[in-house]
């Protein structure tokens, strides 16, 4: 996909310099994706770039509502914070971007950050 057709990708991360093996709840260790930095544990949404943005918000949420406890747990013991990553080409059809009230209200309970990592041409 190029970058002018309009592709998205979302993860939730934890970030934070205490995310050892042990401190982080196994089942949600399993679902984590292995990357080169050892203090982000990332979380993909989506393993594709053809779901529409909205789409991937929607199960950003539905993701951190299942996970809760385990995150509350992380962040109580780590001291990890909640992250939304947005890797995202503002082409049509999806130019925009709206964040649902429910799913802002959501990372607040987190203190989350939101980073919107854009790519144009």
């Amino acid at each position: 996909m190029s970058i002018n057709d309009g592709w998205a990708k979302a993860s939730i991360r934890l970030v934070g310099p205490s995310l050892s093996e042990g401190a982080i709840p196994p089942e949600l260790a399993a679902l984590a994706v292995v990357g080169p930095r050892t203090d982000v544990l990332a979380f993909l949404i989506a393993d594709d770039t053809d779901s529409p943005l909205q789409q991937l918000l929607v199960q950003v949420q539905s993701f951190v509502n299942e996970h809760q406890q385990d995150f509350k747990t992380v962040r109580l013991n780590t001291g990890a914070r909640l992250e939304l990553f947005l890797g995202w080409s503002p082409s049509s059809p999806q130019d925009s971007l709206t964040f649902e009230p429910s799913l802002l209200a959501l990372l607040a309970e987190y203190d989350a950050g939101i980073v919107i990592d854009t790519y144009s041409d």
